[in-house]
C-alpha cells in the first residue's frame, strides 16, 4: 500500500481518482493491488539477488572482458541501412517478425558526417541483416535494418573504460540472475 501511495504521489493523483480510472478501464482496484504486490515483490527479489551477487569491479576483470568481447565495442564509420518509417510503431515491430511489408525502405549510408554518433554506436552493435529497436523520430517512428558495415574501429581500453566496466558488471549480474 505504501508503494502504491508513492506511485500515486509521483503521478499527482488521488487514490479515489485512480480507482475511478481503473473502473473506467474495466479493471478493479483489488486485482490491480494484488498484481502490483506480486510485481513489487518480484522486483525486490531480483534487486536482492543482484545485490548479493559477488560482482567483480576489478580493472583486470574488465580488461579481460574487453579483450574477449572487442566486437561489442567496435564502432563503424560507415553503415549501410534500410530505413523504414511509420506513424505506427506496431507496423515497424511487424517488420521484424516478417520480411514482408507494405512500407517502402529508404536506402542510406550513415557516416559521422550525416548521423548522430549515438545512432552509429547503436547500429554498430546490431548484426548485419538485423533490425534496430523502433526509435522515435521527428515524423513518427523509424527502424533501421543493417545491411553492411565498414570502417570498424575499436577504441583503446582506457578510452572507453567506464563503458566497458558498466557492460562487464551488467553481464555478471545478468548471468547471476
Amino acid at each position: 500500500d505504501n508503494a502504491i501511495g508513492k506511485m500515486l504521489a509521483q503521478n499527482k493523483i488521488s487514490l479515489e481518482d485512480f480507482k475511478r480510472d481503473l473502473q473506467a478501464k474495466g479493471q478493479n482496484y483489488e486485482q490491480f493491488r494484488s498484481n502490483f504486490k506480486k510485481d513489487f515483490e518480484k522486483r525486490k527479489l531480483y534487486e536482492k539477488i543482484a545485490s548479493t551477487a559477488k560482482t567483480d569491479f576489478s580493472d583486470e576483470g574488465a580488461k579481460k572482458f574487453f579483450e574477449q568481447n572487442k566486437n561489442k565495442f567496435t564502432l563503424f564509420t560507415e553503415i549501410n541501412v534500410n530505413i523504414y518509417r511509420s506513424n505506427n510503431a506496431q507496423d515497424l515491430e511487424n517488420i521484424k517478425a516478417t520480411t514482408k511489408t507494405a512500407l517502402k525502405a529508404e536506402k542510406a549510408t550513415l557516416t559521422p558526417n550525416n548521423s548522430d554518433p549515438r545512432l552509429l554506436g547503436l547500429l554498430s552493435s546490431i548484426p548485419i541483416g538485423s533490425f534496430s529497436p523502433v526509435l522515435n523520430s521527428q515524423k513518427g517512428y523509424e527502424i533501421y535494418q543493417v545491411k553492411d558495415k565498414n570502417g570498424g574501429q575499436t577504441p583503446e581500453y582506457y578510452q572507453i573504460k567506464n563503458e566497458i566496466l558498466n557492460a562487464y558488471v551488467s553481464e555478471q549480474r545478468q548471468n547471476y540472475i
